[in-house]
């Protein structure tokens, strides 16, 4: 069997080389049992770490090697990614692109990205968690992205344009201000965009399977709030922020993505908040969008 990164590369270089055909490698992620949500920590910054290879993607989005078993066709592919996707996705569905500077770093194996991950001051009980169940962490301007933890490009361009998604929103000023549900949720169907350019079969599949478990969570009554906590989204037994992604999904379908892009400006201004956007924007109050949600999803799930 092909190495993960050797997967990567074979799909970049297909990616890179054939761009009209994209062959889908034979494996993918399976759905795990346990999610970890994004950790931004709007404010602060990731520490520098040693590269050796950078691409540019556009005047603000670099692309960088955190190791050397990162190679120069990765970034190539990663660059045209961005460039092909996940940007014009930016401006359609987040109403805005990242602009100012971006570093995303790409780490080949779960030591070089801990080791990153202690330098950034993450507790050491908490580097295995991470490793192991995070596909990308953001904060500020730069993201991380353990390629090891993805099966192919079409994950790849999910990450990167999911993590994006915060970049953006923490760039215009609403990242620190949006409740959870609507910033995970976005990033998620941002990042599902992308990834269903790719392949939208294995795409389709991954969603039934995420929706047959919010589905399942609400019938066992283990279904979170959308206010959910941390550690309630940490000991949950299906995938909170693919609720989120519904919640956000069924909001645009309500009311039309114009109007979910008015929301995030409105959220943006230190005239209001996020709730007094919410209502401003779809004359309900956010907390009366969010119980009816619930009920949708209990009526949907009989």
């Amino acid at each position: 069997m092909l190495s993960i990164i050797a997967g990567l590369a074979l799909s970049a270089q297909i990616y890179t080389h054939q761009p009209s055909v994209y062959v889908r490698p034979p494996y993918r992620v399976p759905s795990s049992s346990k999610y970890l949500p994004d950790h931004r920590r709007n404010g602060k910054e990731l520490p520098n770490t040693q590269t050796t290879l950078s691409l540019s993607a556009d005047s603000n989005i670099t692309l960088k090697a955190g190791d050397n078993r990162v190679t120069n066709n990765l970034l190539s592919s990663a660059v045209k990614i961005i460039n092909q996707t996940s940007l014009s996705i930016l401006s359609k569905y987040a109403g805005s692109t990242p602009t100012q500077a971006v570093n995303i770093i790409l780490f080949s194996s779960p030591q070089t990205y801990g080791n990153a991950l202690i330098q950034a001051g993450i507790p050491a009980d908490d580097i295995a968690a991470y490793t192991a169940n995070t596909g990308g962490i953001t904060i500020g301007s730069n993201i991380w992205i353990p390629l090891y933890n993805l099966k192919d490009i079409s994950q790849l361009a999910n990450v990167m344009t999911h993590e994006l998604t915060h970049v953006t929103f923490n760039q215009i000023g609403s990242g620190d201000k949006l409740p959870t549900w609507i910033n995970e949720g976005a990033a998620w169907r941002d990042g599902l965009l992308a990834e269903q350019q790719l392949d939208s079969l294995a795409t389709s599949l991954e969603m039934l399977t995420e929706q047959r478990g919010v589905l399942q969570a609400v019938t066992s009554g283990q279904l979170l709030p959308l206010t959910a906590t941390e550690q309630d989204i940490l000991n949950a037994n299906y995938n909170v922020e693919y609720e989120d992604f519904m919640a956000v999904e069924s909001l645009v379908k309500q009311y039309g993505a114009d109007k979910f892009i008015a929301f995030l400006d409105a959220a943006k201004s230190n005239q209001q908040d996020a709730d007094e956007a919410f209502q401003t924007t779809y004359k309900i109050r956010m907390v009366d969008f969010q119980n009816t949600f619930l009920k949708s999803l209990q009526s949907e799930a009989k």
